[in-house]
């Protein structure tokens, strides 16, 4: 396990592939229009050749594109992800935490 917060439960150990495919998106900051390998490589420290396997599934999942001249982009099934969220999400709950 590892370590937590102080307050929250303990995190558990997961699966190493899908956290750094989660670190990939995660790269993407408000106004990116695409990103090219060397800036992922960069913003996440993942090595070259991971990101190109990543891609790869992230691609096949729709949650991830590259253009004809190699920029990545996120595609359609996160913006959907995101959308839902906005929708599900309860702000009167966070609101009445703080």
């Amino acid at each position: 396990m590892t370590k937590s917060t102080e307050g929250s439960k303990p995190i558990k150990s997961g699966v190493e592939s899908v956290e750094r495919a989660l670190r990939l998106l995660e790269a993407f900051n408000m106004g990116d229009n695409g990103l090219a390998l060397k800036q992922l490589a960069q913003r996440t420290g993942l090595d070259k050749a991971t990101i190109l396997r990543l891609s790869v599934s992230l691609e096949k999942f729709g949650y991830l594109t590259r253009d004809y001249e190699g920029i990545f982009i996120l595609d359609h099934h996160f913006g959907v992800l995101v959308q839902f969220t906005e929708i599900t999400f309860n702000w009167e709950i966070l609101f009445d935490q703080l």
